[in-house]
């Protein structure tokens, strides 16, 4: 795996916030085995369309399952709407239109 360190060191994110989301696609990584993520589980696309501005850190499918990971550096008091707000996206997105469906979505904010 290749880092651009300018590119790291001029992004408005932290270097410990890119390098926990680029281990979470390794699929041997530690950090996955701990969030329990399966090694079959497979990276699914964070960009919803052009009208939201945000985008997920990573999401993971392995059969009727999603896996949705936030990195959060810095504590947030609108990071449960933002949660939400995934949810809903993810849910209308993948198909999973009811909320007894969105119980297949494990969401958890690191």
């Amino acid at each position: 795996m290749k880092y651009d360190l300018v590119k790291m060191r001029t992004r408005k994110s932290s270097k410990y916030d890119v390098n926990l989301k680029n281990s979470l696609f390794n699929e041997s990584a530690t950090l996955r085995e701990a969030l329990k993520i399966p090694t079959s589980a497979i990276p699914r696309s964070v960009e919803f369309s052009e009208i939201f501005a945000e985008h997920m850190d990573s999401l993971f499918q392995s059969g009727d399952s999603f896996f949705h990971i936030e990195i959060q550096t810095k504590a947030s008091t609108a990071m449960g709407w933002r949660m939400l707000d995934y949810l809903l996206k993810i849910s209308a997105q993948y198909g999973q239109r009811n909320l007894h469906s969105a119980q297949n979505v494990k969401q958890l904010v690191l």
